[in-house]
């Protein structure tokens, strides 16, 4: 996600739904139900929490107050804080790094893992099933065209070329 300006309720849960956040230094954001005297979804409050922790997020739901893009980071709503007028280009320039510099089925998995971590408690049957997939795609990884490429790559010295496959 890339957020320019203000971050307030929906835009805030739709940000939170993307695997990296970056954010323009004039950013703020905010998570407004108290002010507004309405409930705040249980998937919502799994992401905000994922995302800050318990502590944080009981500071941003019980004083709805707004925070600067640097105290955003240091709570973990974004990973990066950046000057306005570069913002754009940096988040392209990571989309480009990972959609065409890295394996793509090495991310799907760890993916796969980090969403069983955050979604199920440690020790569930939940958690052992995703985890469970997780693994499947990872050994799939270890089978792959990409592993091949990733290896034969290195040994040549040169960057690799991902199928996916």
């Amino acid at each position: 996600a890339r957020i320019h300006g203000p971050c307030y309720g929906g835009a805030l849960n739709l940000a939170l739904t993307a695997d990296l956040r970056y954010c323009a230094d004039d950013a703020t954001f905010c998570v407004p139900p108290a002010k507004l005297g309405i409930g705040y979804p249980r998937s919502l409050m799994d992401l905000l929490v994922n995302a800050v922790g318990p502590g944080n997020a009981k500071d941003l739901l019980f004083t709805a107050r707004v925070v600067n893009a640097g105290e955003a980071m240091r709570m973990g709503l974004v990973n990066q804080v950046l000057p306005k007028d570069e913002l754009d280009a940096h988040c392209d320039r990571v989309a480009e790094s990972i959609a065409r510099g890295l394996a793509p089925m090495t991310i799907a998995a760890a993916k796969m893992e980090l969403a069983a971590r955050a979604h199920y408690p440690a020790g569930s049957d939940a958690r052992r099933e995703a985890e469970a997939e997780a693994d499947e795609a990872y050994a799939g990884v270890y089978e792959s065209d990409d592993y091949k490429e990733g290896v034969r790559s290195f040994l040549e010295r040169r960057r690799p070329i991902w199928s996916g496959k």
